[in-house]
């Protein structure tokens, strides 16, 4: 199919219409761009696609920076779009969520500070590939692409990627301490203990099952 891309969605991908008004999610396009894509899932009134070429780019569209994405690895969606407009449209994103979820009127959505865009995400949930490679999962596909280094990971994590046992399971997920230098990997949160990290000034505890913020500098923000 042919469609241009409206606008981004909280789930990565860009929103796009058909002729007949059903709505696509189309993971790779950029709003604004006419794109040429192939569905991959389709209900009567949605359907989802990937792109397979870029007729009309963005000017926001840039060359991905990490080269798993030209394997097909799918653990960053937006790395084809310039960092200061991720920021762009991350805050449009949150915005159009208050409005039609939140039904709030011209909610006031401010940017907050500037984090580093790579290698600091603390935790990360690695697939298994067949031969006992860690990887991340293909864009909309359980297809494996397995990995030596990732861009956004915090060098902790890099540095386990060949350290952890992987045989018998699916999925690891491996945590780090990034002010503490403490890691944990687990393949359900039974297995795994705790990881201390300090934010602010506080030392928190933060065990397998809980959530936390992707980074340090995420939750220094905060």
């Amino acid at each position: 199919m042919t469609v241009r891309a409206e606008k981004m969605t909280a789930g990565g991908a860009a929103l796009a219409r058909e002729d007949s008004g059903r709505v696509v999610f189309v993971t790779g396009a950029l709003p604004g761009e006419l794109v040429q894509a192939r569905i991959t899932s389709a209900k009567r009134d949605v359907a989802h696609a990937l792109v397979t070429a870029v007729i009309e780019p963005s000017p926001h569209r840039v060359e991905p920076p990490c080269p798993a994405v030209a394997r097909g690895c799918g653990g960053c969606d937006w790395q084809h779009l310039a960092v200061d407009e991720q920021r762009v449209q991350r805050r449009a994103v949150v915005t159009e969520a208050l409005v039609r979820t939140g039904r709030l009127v011209d909610p006031p959505v401010v940017a907050g500070r500037i984090v580093p865009a790579e290698g600091v995400r603390t935790t990360m949930r690695f697939a298994v590939a067949p031969d006992g490679r860690l990887g991340l999962r293909a864009a909309r596909s359980h297809d494996v692409v397995t990995i030596d280094h990732c861009l956004v990971a915090h060098p902790a994590i890099d540095a386990l990627l060949d350290v952890v046992a992987t045989e018998g399971v699916d999925e690891v997920t491996i945590r780090v301490g990034a002010a503490t230098g403490e890691s944990a990997a687990w393949s359900t949160p039974d297995d795994a203990g705790v990881v201390h990290e300090v934010v602010a000034g506080h030392r928190l505890q933060v065990s397998a099952g809980s959530f936390f913020q992707a980074s340090l500098d995420a939750a220094e923000a905060l």
